[in-house]
């Protein structure tokens, strides 16, 4: 019984580790499309100078977006009548998780900003807050380099312990 117990105790310390590990890489994959689709929104708003809600349903009818969740319901609340900024910073809600506090509060700063402004305006705030998402996604991959491995091999060896204290 101990060793059964000592085991799931180790797997449960790796499992953890692999966890810790597989949140940092999430955050940094995140981070990397958010800023692909500021870039598209940025390029959309450059060449075809089409309103916010139609950029939106163009780029959440796509592929390359759809795990960014906030604008599948970014698009949503746009068509259930509700206005761009309220839409967005509702729909980043789902980046709490993933996100730092301070990220999610620039991005609902960017979305008060969208649509306020001529184009070249518009465009010049999207490549600022791309770049300030690029330079996150900068520290959150040398982080998971940095620390992805060490959070596993940590919770091995927690859970080592953990089995030799229980046995």
């Amino acid at each position: 019984m101990k060793y059964i117990l000592g085991v799931s105790a180790w797997a449960i310390c790796i499992f953890a580790g692999v966890k810790f590990s597989a949140k940092l890489k999430k955050r940094e994959s995140a981070l990397e499309l958010v800023s692909l689709f500021l870039k598209s929104v940025r390029i959309e708003i450059e060449y075809s100078s089409a309103p916010l809600y139609e950029l939106i349903e163009k780029l959440a009818s796509g592929r390359e977006f759809s795990s960014l969740g906030f604008v599948e319901e970014c698009r949503n609340l746009l068509e259930s009548g509700t206005d761009f900024p309220t839409a967005w910073t509702s729909s980043l809600e789902s980046f709490k998780g993933v996100f730092k506090e301070e990220e999610i509060e620039r991005l609902c700063g960017l979305g008060n900003c969208l649509g306020t402004t001529d184009v070249e305006g518009q465009t010049k705030i999207l490549s600022v807050y791309s770049e300030y998402l690029e330079e996150q996604e900068k520290k959150a991959k040398k982080k998971r380099e940095q620390y992805g491995s060490i959070l596993v091999y940590s919770g091995a060896f927690a859970g080592f312990a953990l089995f030799i204290l229980i046995v």
